[in-house]
Parts: structure tokens; sequence; C-alpha cells
């Protein structure tokens, strides 16, 4: 975690960054807290392959599907792709490359298949067809985001809060901001603030979906950990999608090279870009009550 300077910030507000891109996993970042549960129950369990589904570029099917690699097992993946391209081979840019070269099974399905018998049915569709096989798969969610998962984030704010206790971060924390794609990581942070000593206000900006959506996946979430607290009551969910998942307008580019330029921190166009694009758009002061001070906020990123 290190402090984050940020122009034009309010007087009295730093903005730290905790990164989790730096987290040990070849190009990395959030998923990762949540693999080394997920891939540790695998193990547990004595499967020999695992499946997850996500788009095209999914930056949680590359970091699952290296860590599956780690761990000695295969790698099964659904990738979300357009009408025009699902018949063509997918090619090795981006996380594809690093998928193949780790050895994983490519599936291809359309934006209109995945709308229409969504992601739960496609992975038990493929998960049963691997048993017919002989093989003995696991399935992990879109985003790794269950309630197994959802420790690796408890676990990092104890992390968190560890640091500021022996004075590496800043002496205290007002808030926490995070970008949200599945509602996993969001749960965690929430939660595990809630159930810490950092006792921060969580703001998670949502690049896909609405709040509502995330405020009611998140209670899944929380149920499955056994918790009957509402997740309205421990993280304000905002919209930050903009255009939509994974487009971007032309004033959060400008804020991402701006960032790049003046810091030297590459953010993700689809996640950590949107958050602070959203964060710094409607001012951290906006996140305080008339005559408060801004404080001191660190942003988890990137995912």
């Amino acid at each position: 975690m290190h402090r984050w300077p940020i122009p034009d910030l309010p007087d009295g507000c730093e903005l730290w960054l905790k990164r989790d891109d730096l987290t040990g996993l070849q190009l990395s970042g959030n998923k990762v807290r949540k693999l080394e549960f997920l891939i540790a129950d695998a193990k547990e369990k004595g499967c020999d392959s695992v499946i997850t589904i996500g788009g095209i570029q999914s930056n949680h099917c590359r970091a699952t599907a290296v860590a599956a690699r780690y761990a000695g097992l295969d790698t099964y993946l659904i990738l979300r792709t357009s009408k025009e391209l699902v018949e063509e081979d997918p090619g090795l840019v981006g996380n594809l490359l690093v998928e193949r070269l780790v050895g994983c099974h490519i599936e291809l399905v359309t934006k209109q298949e995945y709308v229409a018998l969504g992601s739960e049915a496609l992975g038990q569709n493929l998960l049963e067809r691997l048993r017919r096989q002989g093989r003995n798969p696991y399935l992990i969610p879109v985003g790794g985001s269950n309630s197994l998962g959802t420790w690796g984030y408890l676990q990092g704010m104890e992390e968190v809060s560890q640091q500021l206790n022996a004075s590496l971060g800043p002496g205290h924390l007002d808030d926490v901001v995070v970008a949200c794609g599945s509602g996993g990581t969001t749960a965690g942070i929430a939660l595990g603030v809630h159930l810490s000593d950092i006792k921060a206000r969580v703001h998670a900006y949502g690049v896909c979906d609405s709040p509502e959506y995330f405020y009611n996946y998140m209670n899944g979430i929380l149920r499955g950990l056994g918790s009957d607290l509402d997740s309205r009551t421990l993280v304000e969910c905002k919209q930050a999608k903009g255009r939509g998942y994974a487009e971007n307008t032309e004033e959060e580019l400008k804020v991402m090279q701006e960032t790049a330029l003046q810091t030297g921190v590459v953010l993700d166009p689809v996640y950590s870009g949107k958050a602070l694009h959203g964060l710094l758009k409607a001012s951290p002061a906006a996140m305080h009550p008339p005559g408060a001070s801004p404080g001191t906020i660190p942003f988890l990123a990137p995912p």
C-alpha cells in the first residue's frame, strides 16, 4: 500500500493505493485472493480440472488458468464472444496467449447464448459432459464470486488492518473504494471492514449491472457465509459503467492516461479505470457529510 498523489484532490484528502496487482501470480489482480481458496477446495476434493466462464479477454479466466496449472490441474474455459467470431479460432491475443501457453481447453459461446442460458447452466452442462468422459472437474463461478471465494478478501482486509497497525500505511482510513464487476470482491471487502478495526465506509463503483443487482447478489454471498447482514448497510454501490461493460468514454480514457503520466500507475480500462473516474467525477469530498473533512481513502486496484 502506498500514497497515490492524484492531482487536484480536495484539501485534506489523501488517496492511498492497495497494490493487488502485485500479488505474485503472473498478470495477477484481485482474482488471485479468491483463487487461493477455490483451487485449494478443488484439490481437497480430488478434482483433476477446473471449469470457469467469462468474456473473451477475461482477467479472471486467465488468472484461473495460471493458478490451476500451478496446482497441477487442467482448465476448461467457456469464453463469450460475438456471433461473427464464435466459429473462428480466437487467436493468441492478450489473455488468450497466456491461457493457451498453459494448455487451456477453450470453448466459445455467443453473447446471445450466454444471455439465454446463463453462466450457471453453461458451466453445469460442461461439468456433466466432462464427468461422462471420466474427468472430475471443479466448477468456479464467474469472477470466482461465491461465498468461498469471498474469504480471499476477508483475509485481504485483515492484511490491510495489519498494515495500518504496523504503520505501513496511513494512520487510519475513512473510506475504502473498489471497482465492482461480479460482487464477490466487494462483498469480502465490505464484510471484512465491518469485522475488522478499520471501520471505514466502503464505496463500490459498478462497471456493469445496477446497484440493486449487486446488493442482492452480495446478500446471497453473505447468506452463504452464515451472515444475516444486509449488504446495503455495509457498502454503498454506485453506478460507473458509463457506455457499458468494457466500453470507455473519452473522459474515462483521459483520466487513465493522466493518471499513468502523473503517477506511473497504469489502470485497467474495464474495472479500476472506471472506478477512479467515478470517484473523481463525484469528488471524494461528496462521500462525506457536509462540513466533514474528506479524510484518507484507500483505492483497491486493479481487478
